[in-house]
């Protein structure tokens, strides 16, 4: 689990078994993550693997289940480097069910990144 360790919720949309509508969570990086001193040093970037991670992470603390993992990556753009000392807090918007899940991770100036996915237990 990457959460306390790369990432702090700071806000969460109350937890749903059926998804549906947005949800939108507010996370915080952490700039001091073991993760961000390997990559790279100097230069922290959020690795694209960690930022799948996070959504799955998310996805199952919105439905409910920890058992959640991602079954396959339908679409997956990285649209700019998620550096956590210039974006240290971004919105991670889900949208759907399990099965269709569609995610955005971003701030209030930039989309890091967009997938849509399929999650199963």
């Amino acid at each position: 689990m990457l959460n306390h360790t790369l990432y702090t919720v700071i806000e969460s949309p109350a937890p749903s078994e059926e998804g549906g509508g947005d949800a939108v969570f507010r996370i915080e990086l952490l700039p001091e993550s073991v993760i961000y001193q390997a990559h790279f040093p100097g230069r922290p970037i959020t690795p694209g693997a960690c930022m799948i991670q996070i959504v799955q992470e998310l996805a199952q603390m919105y439905f409910g289940n920890p058992s959640l993992q991602v079954k396959h990556i339908t679409n997956l753009k990285f649209l700019a480097l998620l550096e956590p000392q210039h974006h240290p807090r971004v919105s991670v918007m889900l949208n759907g069910t399990p099965a269709h899940l569609k995610a955005e991770i971003r701030d209030d100036e930039l989309l890091f990144a967009r997938l849509l996915l399929e999650l199963s237990s």
